[in-house]
């Protein structure tokens, strides 16, 4: 039995993470949902083993019984509780792993019941029993033993806050108890055998739970068939040569047959070099034809490509290539190895010298084409250890993704991307084959352009530009611009991170009739595993869609097992797309890719991200479960991170915490103790030479000392109640009470060390802009105030607050800078400068 009722309004916030949670919809409901249901024969079973009958012990194995499905639905250890006695209700914070069977997990509530006080409840969760005491006042969530009926029989009734629960969920957890209560006819079996899956679902119109759950786990490919990344690109050049494939930064436009043409010339160069079979190939250079062509050419080759940042600090991309060992390096001309890179020991051949000139002719190529079995390229991620860590992919376990995406997407020979990830990106593999599989156009963006909001619209209505691929961060920045020009555009994917849903109703409010698909997946299961086409609604919390073709997506407990909906565990996937593991790092391939003998491949890989299906079968993402984190885009090991700053000179202590929402990142916020926090400063511009810039924290704190746990460890709880206010406060933060390195320098950006203003440059022609675009800078750095001198990214800037700072000028201040010139000159006195000799232009 299931029923809604009205009652007053709570005003409480409701949570959009969790466990004990789900609701679909953030729009305020008042009232309570009530579900009901009779207690299943091995239930009561377990409830008379037991309590032998008696009113008082019934209420502490009910609930024992709760607190082992509170800690389940929120993929915890510990479960808080308010039980009601006759005197008034307890509170109860049960440890649920510290008992061994059923029997020792009464007993440890039984305990804390009868030593706890009577207190006001305000919990989240109450437990009572009829027999003994119902609750006069409703926590958020109530749980009720129902008194025996006519027959003898008893019930379970969950009623909960309609503005935090959906009635769905509360039958979901009336069942759910009614089989953590079967448990307890065993008492002594171990509590780790217990299984949190039913064999019947309380899902909506009537399902088989776990056969419903199976059967959302599964991605639908109609016709697998095996091929690889060149197979689709090389089938559609044969038959129609002459369509255009790309259109590179310059606007030259480029046939299949040129582009196929040049790939086989860099393939017979790398073989003549030494390349063979399997090797890995690295590709440094810009998006441009020539690189497609060096990337097309590597795997014709039978290599596998490795493409790698040209920004990259040296330190890291020496670290990269020493990894690899790779059979050569093709670097673009305009490239070069930048400081503390160490060219490796094998040939390093320019791309304009492999690739030849548009026009040149095609050579022979004296190697089969590789096979679905062949490794087709190897992309760096963060790793924990401060070593990154290369995901290696087979052709076949990439190549089902290419298809889905053709079939979703409906892409052919009228389809135009948008090509905006850059090429050591994953997503970059699914836009650039995907599309010349199917025959379309590729758009090159250029990659320093692609924050320039104008010159990303003028490519998107000048080539009617029909799909593209952002990053959500970056999409919140352009989409404004594209709104102009989407009488074109049909799909526009957001990939790499969380998606707010208030990207969503904008999306939703200024692009009517163009698709908004979020792709989600990790780079060891070949670029992408859910995708979710959102409708007309924006959705409330973070839905990530069902799994995509070849594809297995889990919900599973700390023990491997299958969660019921709306219980929160880690997402775990298998299938035949799955990486064959990280180059040269057994131990890390085995903790991450674990064996499962009955799942497809008979491997699983743990994502580390936690989530919850929904009762539709849609999959919600709840954020990370480990030290792992996206900023703007990138995937960010904190230990990578804490690894780089433990390392420099005179750091003795580091703790890394990120500052957000738990599911979506908005900076890293660093502490470090030791001789080197007399200088913040230069900690932060020492790690520069060790970490890209997503991956530098936006702010450094120096401690006199790190906090610490009772077990010795940084005591990161401490650390990240106070970081959104350290965020905030500048990027350098020395020791309190210490002198700054620089006098000029103080605690809070660009202020003297009594608090006040430093003296303004000499700008006698704008004296009134000098402060306004200050003010700016602070407010697109989230920081008190900025110094005139203070570098934008020594300030905790990237490029892409960067593009959010030039759009931020020119809409408050009427002041237009070209993002190029801010990138050369970025700090408050250059922009007053650029605006002062741009007016005398005028």
């Amino acid at each position: 039995m299931s029923s809604e009722t009205a009652a007053a309004p709570d005003t409480s916030p409701v949570p959009r993470a969790g466990g004990l949670r789900p609701r679909l919809t953030g729009t305020p409901v008042l009232g309570r949902v009530v579900a009901e249901a009779a207690l299943s024969p091995s239930a009561r079973g377990g409830l008379e083993r037991i309590s032998g009958g008696r009113a008082p012990e019934e209420l502490v194995v009910l609930a024992a019984a709760l607190s082992l499905v509170a800690a389940g639905a929120d993929a915890g250890e510990q479960a808080v509780l308010h039980v009601q006695r006759p005197d008034g209700g307890v509170a109860c914070p049960v440890d649920v792993t510290a008992a061994a069977t059923p029997a020792d997990l009464v007993l440890a509530v039984d305990g804390l019941v009868k030593a706890g006080a009577p207190q006001p409840h305000g919990a989240e969760v109450l437990v009572a029993s009829a027999a003994v005491a119902e609750p006069e006042i409703l926590a958020p969530l109530t749980v009720t033993l129902l008194a025996k009926d006519a027959d003898g029989g008893r019930a379970l009734r969950v009623d909960m806050d309609r503005s935090r629960y959906e009635l769905w969920f509360a039958e979901v957890l009336v069942r759910v108890l009614d089989h953590a209560l079967s448990a307890f006819e065993r008492p002594r079996d171990p509590l780790a055998d217990w299984d949190p899956m039913p064999n019947r679902a309380p899902i909506p119109e009537g399902g088989g739970w776990a056969g419903d759950v199976a059967a959302w786990e599964t991605g639908d490919d109609p016709a697998p068939e095996p091929g690889t990344l060149l197979s689709g690109v090389e089938a559609h050049a044969a038959a129609h040569s002459d369509d255009i494939a790309v259109v590179d930064v310059g606007g030259a436009e480029l046939t299949y047959g040129q582009l196929l043409a040049a790939a086989t010339r860099v393939a017979r160069q790398l073989r003549l070099s030494g390349v063979r079979n399997g090797s890995p190939v690295v590709v440094i250079g810009p998006k441009s034809w020539r690189t497609l062509a060096v990337v097309l050419g590597t795997l014709r080759a039978g290599a596998a490509y490795v493409p790698l940042d040209p920004g990259a600090p040296g330190a890291r991309l020496d670290a990269m290539l020493r990894d690899l060992a790779p059979a050569a390096v093709v670097l673009d001309p305009g490239v070069t190895l930048p400081p503390g890179a160490t060219p490796p020991d094998c040939p390093v051949l320019s791309s304009a010298a492999v690739a030849g000139e548009v026009g040149d002719a095609a050579v022979d190529v004296d190697v089969p084409p590789p096979g679905p079995e062949d490794t087709a390229y190897v992309i760096y991620t963060s790793g924990s250890t401060g070593r990154p860590k290369g995901v290696v992919v087979r052709h076949g376990a990439v190549h089902p993704f290419l298809r889905w995406r053709h079939r979703y997407q409906g892409l052919g020979r009228d389809t135009r991307m948008l090509l905006v990830p850059s090429l050591f990106f994953d997503s970059s593999v699914a836009d650039v084959f995907a599309v010349l599989a199917s025959g379309g156009r590729l758009v090159l963006l250029e990659e320093r352009h692609r924050l320039d909001v104008q010159k990303v619209c003028a490519l998107v209505a000048g080539q009617g530009v029909t799909h593209a691929t952002f990053v959500p961060s970056l999409y919140q920045l352009v989409l404004d611009g594209l709104a102009a020009h989407r009488d074109t555009l049909r799909t526009v994917v957001v990939a790499g991170e969380a998606v707010p849903p208030e990207l969503v109703a904008r999306h939703l409010r200024l692009m009517p009739g163009v698709r908004l698909v979020n792709e989600y997946g990790p780079t060891e299961n070949s670029v992408g595993s859910t995708a979710l086409d959102h409708g007309s609604e924006p959705p409330f919390g973070h839905p990530i869609g069902r799994p995509v073709a070849g594809t297995v997506v889990q919900v599973l407990d700390s023990r491997g097992r299958r969660v019921p909906p709306g219980f929160a565990g880690e997402i775990c996937l298998s299938g035949p797309r799955l990486a064959d593991g990280y180059w040269r790092s057994p131990a890390a391939t085995a903790k991450a890719f674990r064996a499962a003998p009955r799942q497809p491949g008979g491997r699983r890989y743990h994502t580390g991200d936690r989530g919850w299906w929904r009762p539709d079968g849609v999959l919600e993402f709840l954020g990370r479960a480990d030290a792992q984190v996206k900023v703007r885009g990138n995937r960010i090991e904190i230990g990578d991170v804490e690894a780089a700053l433990a390392a420099l000179p005179g750091v003795e202590a580091v703790a890394v915490v990120p500052v957000g929402n738990g599911v979506v990142t908005e900076a890293l916020v660093a502490y470090v103790s030791g001789p080197a926090t007399e200088d913040v400063r230069a900690v932060r511009e020492r790690v520069r030479d060790t970490l890209p810039a997503p991956m530098i924290p936006a702010t450094i704190v120096g401690l006199a000392a790190m906090p610490l746990t009772v077990n010795g460890k940084a005591d990161r709880g401490e650390l990240g109640v106070r970081a959104a206010a350290d965020l905030r406060r500048g990027p350098f933060l020395p020791v309190p009470g210490a002198a700054p390195a620089d006098p000029a320098e103080a605690p809070g950006t660009g202020t003297g060390t009594d608090g006040s203003m430093p003296d303004l440059p000499e700008l006698p022609e704008l004296p009134e802009l000098v402060d306004d675009v200050r003010a700016v800078f602070a407010g697109v750095l989230n920081v008190d105030s900025v110094g005139p001198d203070e570098d934008f990214f020594a300030a905790g800037g990237d490029s892409l607050l960067a593009l959010g700072l030039v759009m931020e000028l020119a809409e408050r201040l009427d002041v237009y800078v070209e993002v190029d010139d801010f990138f050369a000159t970025p700090t408050p006195a250059d922009v007053c400068k650029m605006v002062r000799t741009s007016r005398e232009g005028a």
